[in-house]
């Protein structure tokens, strides 16, 4: 956290914690940077921290005894650890304001729309355990760490970023270039993953890089919703 500087400490107030979510079942994106408030206007200010998690249960050491399990014992192990992570860094980070982008629609075969139901559900229900569990704390250490959830869709996220009123979207890869591209000019030094090929060394890892910059994306989008007067914030 930092605080106001100079003569400004009337009208500038400590700067808050955001968290930025891409909620996913397969990879989902979580990420941290401070927020300032000014005049009643939001601002981004330093990054904090931003990751692609990619569940223990489903990484290559984990993996040869994960497949011989049936489809349900998967989603447990898949959903328990998730979970467990989002509460962790809600724990960890202790946010202010808690950016959600959730799935919508488009997927393309029934795997993906379960999958995307999924997402969802355990996104939703792990933040608002957190909620729980950090009220329950505080209780007990006379602290106050209450957030904010912000749900936001892949739309409103796209546009939030790159500040686009309109958005036409020329492919998936692209879209997901563009919105990193957006998150680097406000976060030139954010550590994107690189691929591990040594001809490709030059080059950031797709899967890993869009997850995490469309988390950060999401905390973008919360500070333009919230100076347009447009956020629900609960």
């Amino acid at each position: 956290m930092v605080g106001c500087i100079g003569v400004e400490c009337n009208s500038v107030k400590m700067a808050e914690i955001w968290m930025g979510i891409d909620a996913g079942y397969g990879k989902p994106g979580f990420a941290f940077a401070e927020v300032s408030e000014e005049t009643g206007r939001y601002s981004p200010g330093k990054y904090v921290y931003s990751e692609a998690y990619f569940p223990e249960c489903k990484q290559k050491e984990n993996y040869a005894k994960f497949s011989k399990l049936t489809q349900t014992q998967q989603d447990i192990l898949v959903v328990q650890q998730i979970t467990a992570r989002v509460i962790h860094l809600i724990n960890a980070y202790t946010p202010t304001t808690v950016i959600c982008e959730l799935p919508t629609g488009g997927a393309k075969s029934a795997s993906a729309v379960r999958a995307m139901g999924m997402a969802t559900s355990m996104t939703v229900a792990a933040i608002t355990t957190a909620q729980l569990y950090l009220t329950d704390i505080d209780v007990l250490t006379d602290q106050n760490r209450e957030f904010r959830f912000v749900p936001i869709t892949p739309m409103q996220n796209k546009k939030g970023s790159t500040k686009l009123k309109k958005w036409v979207g020329t492919n998936h890869d692209e879209d997901k270039w563009t919105v990193l591209r957006a998150v680097q000019e406000v976060w030139p030094d954010i550590p994107f993953p690189k691929k591990k090929s040594k001809k490709r060394n030059h080059e950031l890892s797709e899967a890993d890089s869009w997850a995490m910059s469309d988390a950060l994306s999401c905390i973008l989008t919360g500070i333009e919703l919230e100076n347009a007067g447009l956020s629900k914030l609960g």
